[in-house]
């Protein structure tokens, strides 16, 4: 089996299985170390150029100004510079698939829905504050 990305529309081996597997290489330069969420297509990947460990998301549109929306967003996002922000290192897309590709560092440790299920629960004043942060944020976006 051929481990290279084929973005030719008729692969019907992409058709058949939407999620790509540990050891295929996307992009010719991404190879896949393990699935994090299959639902939601989010691959941890080792660069083969730079040897380091990056997170890869897959995702699909078949409207043309959904793409071109989110590109904008995340060309947005990627000038942002924060400890607490993950960096994202590209945005891709083929349009030979209708796929897009979003690759950012690679974080250890845990999910938030995990981190937030075993720390404990926020007072209603602390998720208004919260809320009203995240609310300021995406709106500078």
């Amino acid at each position: 089996m051929n481990n290279s990305f084929d973005t030719s529309p008729n692969n019907r081996y992409r058709k058949a299985n939407p999620a790509y597997l540990e050891g295929e290489t996307l992009l010719n330069r991404y190879k896949i170390v393990s699935l994090f969420d299959k639902r939601r297509s989010v691959y941890k990947c080792v660069d083969l150029i730079d040897g380091n460990e990056v997170t890869l998301k897959v995702f699909s549109f078949d409207n043309p100004n959904i793409i071109d929306y989110w590109e904008e967003k995340i060309t947005t996002i990627s000038g942002l510079h924060h400890p607490n922000i993950i960096v994202i290192k590209k945005f891709l897309r083929s349009e030979a698939t209708k796929e897009c590709y979003l690759i950012a560092e690679y974080v250890k440790g845990d999910n938030l829905r995990n981190w937030i299920k075993s720390h404990e629960v926020y007072s209603l004043k602390e998720m208004n504050i919260l809320f009203s942060f995240l609310q300021q944020l995406a709106q500078t976006l």
